[in-house]
């Protein structure tokens, strides 16, 4: 792809790193077509408006090994699971959580600070996609996301970051079938799910998160109209 760098080992599969995550969605600023990653991965936005809006967290999701801040910005991993009722939307077994809303158009973007090491994975999930028992977390099960630097594919490939970057941006294309991942800080295509076959379906933005000190923020999502 003209003028992005690829970063990415395809023959390298090692195992995830342990401990902990930390996720932070960044303040809402000026955004524009150059910084989106749309340009380059998901066509070319001259002329188009990057709008700005706010993600939050849907509890009615989230795992019990998940606590959620009051303002439903916030995700921690928390050892002892919280007395959570029980909802037919609720993740049962992965401690995983979804954005409200979603997506079934258009093209979006939000970034994510990682910081270093830990367990996680993030990228976009199937509204229809199971959220009870053992997950397979692939893009057959309707999850396009990256494992601590590992894509979600069979076989799961390595990508090789030299230092690994701290802030990630997910940009969806949604009529273009694609879901990118890029260094929010040069614009470095890190990774690219495209011919993604959505059928349709919404997509929402889709978290996972272990480890007691691992917590999330979310701040930011950027839309292309």
């Amino acid at each position: 792809i003209p003028g992005i760098k690829v970063i990415f080992d395809p023959k390298s599969l090692n195992s995830l790193s342990p401990d902990s995550l930390m996720f932070l969605l960044q303040e809402p600023g000026e955004f524009g077509a150059g910084n989106s990653g749309f340009g380059s991965v998901g066509g070319d936005t001259k002329g188009d408006t990057l709008a700005v809006s706010s993600l939050t967290l849907d509890p009615h999701t989230a795992h019990p090994h998940l606590h959620l801040s009051a303002d439903a910005r916030e995700a921690r991993g928390q050892l002892q699971p919280r007395d959570a009722p029980e909802h037919p939307e609720r993740f049962d077994f992965e401690p995983c959580v979804l954005a409200r809303g979603g997506f079934t158009s258009g093209r979006h973007f939000w970034e994510v600070e990682v910081g270093q090491g830990g367990v996680w994975a993030l990228g976009v999930m199937r509204e229809s996609s199971r959220r009870k028992g053992p997950l397979s977390l692939t893009p057959k099960e309707g999850v396009w996301a990256l494992e601590a630097f590992h894509s979600l594919t069979s076989p799961r490939a390595k990508l090789r970051l030299h230092p690994p970057p701290r802030r990630l941006r997910v940009a969806l294309d949604y009529e273009g079938g694609s879901v990118a991942f890029l260094d929010a800080e040069d614009g470095a295509l890190l990774f690219v799910f495209s011919r993604a076959a959505f059928g349709g379906e919404r997509l929402r933005p889709w978290l996972w998160v272990v480890g007691a000190r691992s917590r999330l923020r979310v701040k930011l999502c950027g839309f292309g109209v």
